[in-house]
């Protein structure tokens, strides 16, 4: 039998969807924010490098001046809040000496980790990748306290979304949105492949 904390958490996942429809009358609790981007910053990432940046866009100028670049996406504006994930790029892992302030404040030497980094093929591709970790988890928390997400990739041109929020470019790179709020649609049914499709042990 599931414990209480694995039907809350089954349930949680089984009715996540990608929310296309917000309520805008609606708005999040700062708490419940506050305790999503929580979890977004606990989240793991490779060598505990935390490679991200979490930019809550709360400006409705701003938001009305993003959606254009986002496929005019009514997330966007319609959302109760709107959080750009900004990854790390290189010049700010090593020029600009993030790594090792991260390094230093934790205790570490950072030579294995500059060595580790600098093997990657593409480091600004690695850290978005480890961006989607956070995105991940922040659209399982916010299901666990019944608030509802979008991820949104939808835009063409990452560097004019920094453009209108004054992203230091050299340091970060745009890796992904996601609206957060109450949606005004119905729950968009579950469909997965069945789990002995996905799921095989050897």
């Amino acid at each position: 039998m599931k414990t209480s904390i694995q039907q809350q958490t089954l349930k949680a996942h089984q009715t996540r969807f990608a929310c296309k429809t917000f309520d805008s009358s609606k708005t999040i609790e700062k708490e419940d924010l506050e305790f999503i981007l929580e979890v977004a910053r606990l989240s793991p990432s490779s060598v505990g490098l935390e490679p991200w940046k979490f930019m809550v866009v709360q400006d409705k100028t701003l938001r009305e001046k993003l959606k254009p670049l986002c496929w005019n996406q009514s997330q966007i504006t319609d959302a109760s809040e709107l959080i750009v994930i900004l990854s790390r790029k290189k010049e700010n892992l090593f020029e600009q000496g993030y790594i090792k302030k991260h390094y230093e404040a934790r205790g570490y030497s950072p030579d294995f980790y500059n060595t580790y980094i600098k093997s990657q093929p593409d480091i600004n591709e690695w850290t978005k990748k480890q961006c989607y970790i956070a995105l991940a988890n922040i659209m399982s928390s916010a299901k666990m306290i019944d608030i509802d997400s979008c991820p949104i990739e939808g835009f063409d041109d990452a560097s004019k979304i920094a453009e209108v929020l004054s992203v230091d470019t050299a340091a970060f790179d745009v890796a992904v949105l996601v609206a957060l709020g109450s949606r005004a649609m119905d729950i968009t049914p579950k469909k997965r492949l069945d789990f002995d499709v996905v799921v095989e042990y050897v």
